[in-house]
């Protein structure tokens, strides 16, 4: 009786970092793409003079389109490029960084979300009610993203991102606009998507 005990209060204890780690590796299957469109982005610019495709209501498609990605298999997440400088992107997006530059931090020129999809079809709304419209040949999601409205972590609307050029690693020491402090590794953040 006592081991049963035991084994349940260990259970008790250990399933919600279980289901963490879980949610931390397939939000890591993002990072791949992320980086596929942070490199083609920068040698968009060496060849442009600018960064490609920057709309407040950006399509995949477009993306897709103008650097040349592979993101159909990707059922999970739709891209979101943002930049908000006009020197850097013949059109900038209306919603800002996910978090803003710290003393210390090079200054931000863009960053790429990967907005989590919990539903096939339609337009997705991530951070400051940015749109995501998937690629029409998208692949449907896996099923693993929680709803919108559910108040869990991994939740159809947040975030994994890329910032370029990369923050310090590390926590921020200011709060965004959800009250939370993103933790950036060579310019990437889970953050977003592991907080309620």
């Amino acid at each position: 009786m006592v081991s049963v005990t035991i084994i349940g209060i260990l259970m008790a204890i250990g399933i919600p970092h279980f289901r963490l780690y879980i949610l931390e590796s397939r939000l890591e299957g993002a990072i791949p793409y992320l980086a596929q469109i942070q490199a083609r982005q920068r040698m968009y610019k060496l060849t442009h003079g600018e960064y490609c495709c920057s709309t407040g209501g950006l399509s995949e498609e477009n993306l897709d389109n103008e650097l040349g990605l592979s993101i159909e298999d990707t059922g999970d997440f739709c891209f979101v490029f943002i930049c908000t400088d006009t020197n850097l992107c013949g059109t900038t997006s209306t919603a800002g960084f996910i978090s803003s530059a710290e003393s210390g931090d090079p200054t931000p020129e863009f960053e790429v979300w990967a907005v989590l999809r919990q539903i096939s079809g339609g337009t997705i709304n991530g951070p400051s009610s940015t749109p995501c419209t998937p690629d029409a040949d998208k692949r449907s999601p896996e099923g693993w993203v929680n709803t919108a409205v559910s108040g869990d972590v991994g939740r159809e609307g947040q975030v994994v991102v890329m910032r370029y050029p990369a923050p310090v690693n590390g926590q921020d020491t200011v709060t965004n606009a959800r009250g939370i402090r993103h933790v950036w590794n060579g310019g990437l953040s889970l953050t977003d998507a592991m907080r309620p």
